[in-house]
């Protein structure tokens, strides 16, 4: 099998914009490619995926915050191209069975590919916010749940099972486990972290999970990973977590970050939460700027990337050396 040549090049284009993960900068590989793109683009054409060879991915451990941190991978940028292409060409095979975004009910990472964006820029996680904090007022009782190590906790086996579901090519499936396989050195579960086009694989995988908690009446809000469930009573949102933690464990061995799980008694108290966790508390104004400035840029959604080179000589001296030292000593 091989993959279309407006998706390699789509792929190509997309990642010499926007790099190749949501938390490395560049590799120097994609100019080198972008340099001589028609020949690159030629070539990778000919490929037959049944034929081809992984490269080496990158892992690094990337701090959180003080005490906890996650594992992040880079794949070689030739692996990042084809799964980038693979995904613009087939990702609406997954798209089409989630939720409806209508719905208001899953917000995260949906598929809209265009020419500076993967996912649809227009449902952001401030979204998904502002709408749990609208429902609210409706519900005397809302609780806020969370998936533990999500991505490295993806069963491999799972995701095989949702690729032939959305009905991807044979071929394609056995390349995309093939691929998860190499990274996770032959363990069944556990997809990158970083890598654009991983985003729709995770959210492929809790397709089952969205439909059962709909099924059983669940009212719900969704965001990657972060789930918050509206009831009418204490007794509800009690037995609404044991519900879901049965759904977690029997379709994915899944489970609930015990630290992370709350009920909150009072919706004035989650309306609060939810305005907490969209407004920035910046430590001095340099920091407010910077904030603000991003911001603007990505239309408030703190998972859109800013190309640097669309910032004003004005707006490049916010990002001067001896103003970055004294925030990261600050913060520290």
């Amino acid at each position: 099998m091989k993959l279309q040549k407006n998706s390699l090049e789509w792929a190509l284009n997309y990642l010499h914009k926007f790099g190749d993960t949501d938390l490395f900068p560049r590799p120097i590989e994609i100019d080198a490619l972008k340099a001589i793109e028609t020949d690159a683009i030629n070539t990778f054409e000919k490929i037959d995926l049944g034929n081809y060879s992984f490269g080496s991915a990158r892992r690094f451990i990337v701090p959180k915050d003080e005490i906890s941190y996650r594992t992040a991978t880079q794949l070689d940028i030739v692996d990042t191209i084809f799964l980038t292409a693979a995904i613009y060409e087939y990702g609406s095979l997954i798209e089409n069975r989630r939720i409806q975004v209508g719905e208001n009910k899953v917000f995260s990472y949906r598929f809209l590919p265009q020419a500076n964006a993967l996912y649809n820029q227009n449902i952001t996680w401030v979204d998904f916010w502002n709408t749990c904090r609208r429902k609210a007022i409706d519900y005397d009782y809302i609780v806020c749940l969370d998936i533990a190590d999500f991505y490295n906790q993806i069963y491999h086996h799972n995701i095989e099972n949702q690729l032939i579901e959305s009905q991807f090519p044979n071929q394609l499936k056995k390349w995309i486990i093939s691929l998860l396989e190499s990274i996770t050195v032959k363990v069944s579960r556990g997809i990158p972290v970083g890598p654009h086009a991983t985003h729709l694989l995770a959210e492929m995988s809790l397709i089952p999970i969205d439909k059962s908690m709909l099924l059983k009446g669940i009212d719900f809000c969704r965001y990657a990973d972060d789930i918050i469930i509206f009831c009418e009573e204490y007794v509800q949102a009690r037995i609404v977590i044991n519900q879901i933690a049965e759904i977690l464990d029997k379709q994915q061995r899944l489970v609930i970050q015990k630290q992370k799980t709350k009920i909150y008694k009072n919706a004035i108290k989650f309306r609060e939460h939810c305005t907490q966790m969209i407004q920035d508390r910046p430590i001095n104004e340099n920091e407010r700027r910077i904030i603000a400035l991003i911001g603007a840029y990505a239309q408030n959604n703190p998972y859109a990337r800013v190309n640097i080179s669309k910032l004003s000589n004005k707006e490049l001296q916010l990002f001067e050396k001896k103003i970055l030292s004294r925030l990261y000593k600050n913060i520290l």
